[in-house]
């Protein structure tokens, strides 16, 4: 009886310090448009337990995951996990909102995923086309860095960019797109 009991209180701590304690997963960041819908859930990365809550910038837990921010800045937010036997874990996530018509553009221009191949870049920008009627790289307060007009090759040199947020405007057939993007 003595041996039993004993047994199973081994087995017992043995399971517990065993038992895994939820995580919050990483944190992160991205970058938003002004009052551009956004769901803070997609950032929560995938090791993360899916019981947290999230925190907005004011402290508050948050009932609704979609947000929309009608000022540029920098917001964080966070995403708690808790359990009784653990200690809390805590992600943070990063959302920066920035004017992102550059330089006077119409609100027509078109927000596209599809103009660079691999995003953020070193030293190239290597586009998913050739055949440009011409090409702006903008900071993102859309002050103009460098413009190319004409350009039939899918690499574009950027090494003497600093590292940041840009923004590529790309006319092609008089139709304009953008995609930001960030140098390293």
């Amino acid at each position: 009886m003595k041996t039993t009991c004993i047994i199973l209180l081994f087995i017992s701590f043995s399971n517990a310090l065993l038992a895994q304690c939820p995580s919050a997963g990483r944190d992160s960041s991205t970058t938003y448009c002004k009052n551009e819908p956004f769901d803070i859930a997609t950032l929560r990365s995938l090791d993360a337990d899916p019981n947290g809550v999230f925190i907005n910038p004011m402290g508050d837990t948050m009932t609704s995951t979609s947000q929309t921010l009608p000022f540029p800045g920098q917001y964080t937010y966070r995403y708690l996990v808790s359990d009784t036997n653990c200690t809390a874990d805590s992600a943070k996530y990063i959302i920066t909102i920035f004017n992102c018509i550059p330089g006077g553009l119409s609100e027509s221009v078109i927000e596209s995923q599809a103009l660079i191949q691999t995003n953020p870049v070193s030293d190239y920008l290597v586009l998913n086309e050739k055949d440009y009627d011409q090409l702006e790289i903008r900071e993102l307060s859309g002050k103009l860095v460098l413009h190319i007009p004409g350009l039939n090759h899918q690499k574009v040199d950027v090494s003497r960019l600093q590292s940041g947020h840009y923004i590529l405007v790309a006319d092609k057939n008089g139709s304009k797109q953008f995609q930001r993007f960030m140098k390293q």
